[in-house]
């Protein structure tokens, strides 16, 4: 319908001898999501290094030579960067904070500065996903894109540079999606168009461990985007046959991570209770809640909480609730399997939504806002095709009014219901974005883990060069901040290990300890941080960090 408004729109402005190809519709709308991101996320570029990870990824990945980059590929690093923490091989993500050292050394705006531009890059590339999977409506892709780039949960990656993995593998998912589909739906170039997205599959892979979800991906993308007349077995050797360089590439990663990490690496514990059927389902539940409540960010401030008492009644409510209307949905539910190709769409984008939930419910662990990054991406199309769905089937029901003065009562109450809903969601994210809301908690912790490391830097060459460094009183966090709406979940500062990799980033020869000796809580941001540093026995010195 709306492709459909804008030809009509293009032929009208012919005939006056006003003409704009689809080429420069799409560069001014490209050109709008590359500014409003900006806008929305410029005030990172003044961030410092923020995160307990930041300082010492930049530190142990530092390029110098060709040699540095072979170390970089070839070895995985810790989490905490101690002897007991998970083992990750993510060779990608940091190998661009080794280019980013190599370019900008300790100055904080160069990663930020990549940040921002691999998310707003990131932005553009769901506009290009979106207008393919929508058929070429540019209306949808651009709203998708918008919606994508300005979600608050972005920023609890973004101004975080050790958070980057999570961008790079979003971006790296995207084009390899793109480019398969472009090599699924086209004639030529097909080699080249499956090499390319094997190659970049395996980017993503090597950004994060998350990339692995491009296989499912892909399989529901032939399973319900693809038209395929044929029987189902004759359907099944057709996917499998797509997906065949996608598990021989998987494969090859997988052997070659394990020969670098010596084991399966990562974080694998899980904690659901297999012998206990009602903990069990407890934790599905929460797990599953607070999946959607992040989603639809501005929620989470509602503090929607369940008792765990009513658990189990809850559940079995749910539960009854969800079966009655699948029966009472039966037919609708089912025409989303073999209905029109826009049900198939809203389908596959509902499937890929999913598929990190189910990861958080193997593990039996609830997915932090951070790790939700690319959660966002078919959130954001799927929210923006059900909206101008609503919308246009709105104006199509008042020109039948007006036309034969009747209408289908249930389809107009459908068609408002989901507009107010959609409308709602769209206008409470883009409210609570970091366009239209300042997290400053973040420029807090900013400028603190700036003041100190700074006044630290001063008092060092007053220090033996094997001495043993005691922080007091360095905050985890100022509350003033948590009473606000909206406010950040995951505001990081330094550990011991931020610091002593701050010292060797100025010094690789020292031999200093630093032992971080617990966090305060901040009741209000400090106009002013000064040190007391305090001489115990032997090499141990004291420094309480005072704040005024």
């Amino acid at each position: 319908m709306y492709i459909k408004k804008i030809t009509q729109i293009e032929l009208d402005m012919t005939k006056k001898g006003i003409c704009f190809s689809p080429q420069f519709i799409t560069t001014l709308l490209i050109l709008s999501i590359i500014t409003i991101s900006v806008i929305a996320f410029y005030d990172i570029l003044g961030y410092f290094f923020i995160g307990s990870g930041t300082l010492p990824l930049i530190n142990n990945h530092q390029i110098h030579s060709f040699n540095d980059i072979s170390r970089i590929i070839n070895n995985p690093f810790r989490s905490g960067f101690i002897e007991s923490g998970w083992l990750y091989y993510r060779p990608m993500s940091t190998l661009s904070f080794g280019i980013d050292y190599f370019v900008w050394k300790l100055n904080p705006f160069g990663y930020h500065l990549t940040d921002l531009a691999l998310h707003t890059l990131t932005a553009v590339l769901v506009f290009f996903l979106a207008r393919i999977l929508t058929n070429g409506n540019v209306l949808t892709a651009w709203m998708s894109a918008i919606v994508f780039s300005i979600h608050p949960v972005a920023m609890e990656t973004l101004p975080v540079i050790a958070r980057r993995h999570n961008i790079m593998e979003a971006l790296f998912l995207l084009i390899s999606i793109i480019i398969f589909l472009k090599y699924t739906f086209s004639v030529l170039y097909k080699k080249l168009l499956l090499t390319l997205s094997l190659t970049f599959y395996l980017l993503a892979l090597g950004s994060k461990e998350s990339g692995i979800l491009l296989l499912p991906i892909i399989f529901f993308s032939l399973l319900l985007l693809v038209q395929n007349t044929s029987s189902f077995k004759i359907k099944l050797n057709y996917i499998v046959k797509r997906m065949t360089p996608y598990l021989i590439t998987t494969s090859v990663f997988i052997a070659w991570r394990s020969h670098i990490l010596k084991e399966i690496g990562g974080n694998t514990r899980k904690q659901l209770n297999p012998d206990n059927v009602m903990s069990i389902g407890n934790s599905l539940l929460f797990i599953t809640k607070d999946y959607f409540i992040k989603l639809f960010y501005p929620f989470d401030f509602l503090s929607l909480s369940t008792n765990a008492e009513s658990l189990p009644f809850i559940s079995i409510v749910l539960i009854c609730i969800l079966f009655v209307f699948i029966i009472y949905n039966y037919r609708k539910i089912r025409h989303c399997f073999i209905g029109t190709a826009e049900n198939k769409v809203i389908l596959f984008l509902l499937v890929w939504m999913l598929l990190p939930l189910s990861g958080c419910i193997y593990l039996g662990n609830s997915t932090s806002h951070r790790c939700m990054y690319s959660s966002i991406i078919p959130f954001s199309i799927i929210l923006s095709i059900l909206l101008f769905k609503s919308i246009f089937s709105l104006i199509s029901a008042s020109k039948e009014f007006r036309l034969s003065g009747s209408f289908k009562a249930i389809s107009l109450f459908n068609n408002i219901f989901l507009s107010i809903i959609t409308t709602g969601i769209a206008v409470s994210l883009i409210v609570f974005s970091p366009l239209m809301k300042k997290y400053g908690e973040w420029q807090a912790i900013s400028n603190i883990s700036q003041t100190f490391l700074y006044s630290l830097t001063n008092t060092l060459p007053g220090l033996p060069d094997d001495a043993i460094i005691h922080v007091y009183n360095f905050p985890y966090e100022v509350s003033t901040y948590r009473s606000k709406i909206p406010h950040s979940e995951e505001v990081s500062g330094l550990a011991g290990f931020s610091i002593k990799a701050w010292i060797d980033l100025l010094d690789p020869n020292n031999k200093i300890e630093v032992i971080k000796e617990g966090d305060i809580r901040l009741e209000n941001e400090p106009k002013k941080i000064t040190l007391d540093i305090l001489k115990r026995e032997g090499n141990n010195y004291d420094i309480n960090i005072k704040y005024d």
